[in-house]
């Protein structure tokens, strides 16, 4: 248990989040193999990780001039950097790891789109009394109308679309509902909690 403290304060040290301290450390051999099968934004990615996910990232931070070169599949000392250059960018959890938040907020995600990311998206809106509806994936015109309302609600531009300043807000701002939600807590409190 000393080790994992020992760990816990290194993380703590370089600000970050338990969520991904936890993936980090509890992943083992399987973070690296974590992709197959699996939807872009699903598993955290981070320096050293290699996957067609990492090049799909690679690709958004390079559109979004963050990053020189869109073709390489591993997580290098540069995506962290651009990693970290958008969620400062975007006022997002600057940790330099590519979760759910930070890779949705790169997507932009609008009607049409679906999937895993989506499927997050919906679950947050619900827990905010958003969306009422299945939780099925898809960006349809009901999850569109709860993310515009969730935006009228926190005077975000309403475009119906999730990209940076709706995912900031849905995870970093001021909405008390979020500050609420157990999987934003910092390794700070997980040390006080032990």
């Amino acid at each position: 248990m000393k080790k994992m403290n020992n760990s816990l304060t290194s993380i703590k040290r370089i600000g970050i989040s338990a969520f991904a301290a936890g993936a980090i450390l509890f992943a083992g051999g399987n973070a690296v193999s974590a992709d197959e099968g699996s939807e872009f934004g699903e598993n955290l990615m981070y320096e050293g990780k290699s996957s067609e996910h990492v090049a799909e990232l690679n690709e958004l931070l390079a559109d979004r001039d963050l990053l020189k070169s869109e073709a390489d599949a591993t997580y290098t000392a540069a995506t962290t950097e651009a990693v970290i250059a958008f969620q400062k960018e975007h006022d997002l959890l600057v940790d330099g790891l590519a979760g759910a938040q930070t890779v949705g907020a790169l997507s932009e995600l609008s009607v049409g789109d679906n999937g895993y990311l989506v499927e997050e998206l919906q679950k947050d809106l619900n827990d905010l009394g958003l969306y009422k509806y299945d939780i099925d994936g898809l960006f349809g015109p009901i999850t569109e109308q709860a993310v515009k309302d969730f935006q009228a609600k926190y005077g975000i531009e309403q475009t119906g679309v999730a990209g940076p300043d709706t995912y900031a807000a849905l995870y970093y701002g001021s909405n008390p509902a979020v500050a609420a939600k157990p999987a934003e807590e910092t390794t700070e409190e997980v040390v006080e909690e032990e």
